[in-house]
């Protein structure tokens, strides 16, 4: 059976942020109530320096929890790959891409792999990748607002299983489709 639609979330990662706003929120009212206790109130002081910046990032940290995370739609129209990008609930960006100029689908990571390094490690900075047989290399399905997001690794594997489900002839990476059974 033939999946209809696919919706595809960024990674959240408010257990990041969440745990630097505790840990620069308590430090910086540690620091400033020992720079009231011990020296008084003076604009030049260290301290309270230290205290503002951190304060100001936990400030950035709830901007960054509190900021809507990406939500992608992929559907099939007519042999035309369609992926709807919303941010929050606000539709950013539709992009279609006819199937049977896909060649290959890869998933890469957003750095370059250094000689050695494993293919697949803990990184969490992983995008989809794709061919067109009229072109040389490979460049991202997925690109609204040049934005950087992240996607897990499994939905980057459900999205190539969502296309090859369409149009069986694309090619993936044999070293990826063996460890992931695509």
């Amino acid at each position: 059976m033939i999946q209809k639609e696919l919706h595809i979330y960024e990674e959240a990662t408010n257990l990041f942020w969440g745990l630097i706003i505790l840990v620069s929120t308590t430090l910086a009212t540690y620091i400033l109530a020992n720079a009231f206790v011990t020296s008084g109130w003076s604009i030049s002081s260290l301290n309270q320096i230290i205290a503002l910046l951190l304060f100001m990032l936990s400030f950035v940290g709830i901007l960054k929890i509190s900021e809507p995370l990406y939500h992608f739609i992929f559907t099939v129209e007519e042999q035309q790959l369609k992926i709807v990008s919303h941010k929050g609930e606000q539709k950013i960006d539709t992009k279609m891409v006819p199937l049977q100029e896909i060649e290959s689908l890869k998933f890469s990571p957003y750095r370059p792999r250094e000689k050695g390094e494993a293919l697949f490690d803990f990184s969490t900075s992983y995008r989809l990748m794709f061919k067109r047989y009229s072109e040389f290399g490979y460049k991202p399905l997925i690109n609204p607002e040049d934005a950087a997001f992240t996607l897990k690794v499994d939905d980057i594997v459900k999205i190539i299983r969502f296309i090859k489900s369409y149009q069986s002839s694309v090619s993936v990476p044999r070293e990826q489709a063996e460890f992931f059974n695509i």
